[in-house]
């Protein structure tokens, strides 16, 4: 049945040489893999595949090399001076809140000034990492956060999110896990 659909759809395209069945389902599966792989759904963190999450302390500045945790050409910050391994559970937690909307929605303050970086490693490479700046409710992350885009407005063919900011109950968590691990004095 699909055979037949198929090559009648094509041939109502002008296609007069039939198309093996099986080009189309390759076609289909590659398609699939390249939308997942770059489409990243609703929720990013959830579907990424690592082995490992270090959670680094450091010391940010104004300098683009410095500001987050990655510099311009994917190192590390020369600047960290804490590095913990987070267990899975950790991990889980986690990436339930990063990929949550009520983690989000507050105003975002003017300001960036990031202490703590999450990175992502799969075979000790670097698959994603996320910067923070609790002090200024923000965030930075290598993969698009869904979630995060809140407060929509459009203005002429510009459009941009008024509430992306992070969320009282999503900072109390990040800083009751930077307490429990005692990287850096938690900030209320």
């Amino acid at each position: 049945m699909w055979k037949c659909i198929l090559w009648k759809e094509l041939n109502d395209f002008g296609i007069k040489d039939r198309v093996p069945i099986m080009k189309i389902h390759v076609l289909l599966i590659l398609l699939f893999f390249v939308c997942r792989s770059y489409g990243q759904g609703d929720k990013p963190f959830s579907t990424l595949t690592f082995d490992n999450v270090i959670m680094y302390q450091f010391t940010s500045s104004q300098s683009i090399d410095s500001m987050y945790i990655l510099d311009t050409i994917g190192k590390l910050s020369t600047s960290i001076t804490k590095k913990i391994e987070l267990t899975e559970q950790e991990v889980k937690d986690f990436k339930s809140k990063i990929d949550n909307k009520k983690s989000y929605g507050a105003v975002t303050l003017d300001c960036f000034t990031a202490h703590l970086g999450y990175v992502y490693y799969l075979k000790n490479k670097i698959m994603a990492y996320i910067t923070i700046s609790p002090d200024c409710k923000r965030l930075h992350s290598s993969i698009d956060i869904p979630a995060q885009k809140q407060g929509k407005v459009s203005i002429g063919t510009d459009t941009y999110y008024t509430a992306t900011g992070l969320s009282d109950s999503f900072i109390s968590f990040i800083n009751g896990l930077v307490s429990k691990k005692s990287v850096y004095e938690a900030r209320n």
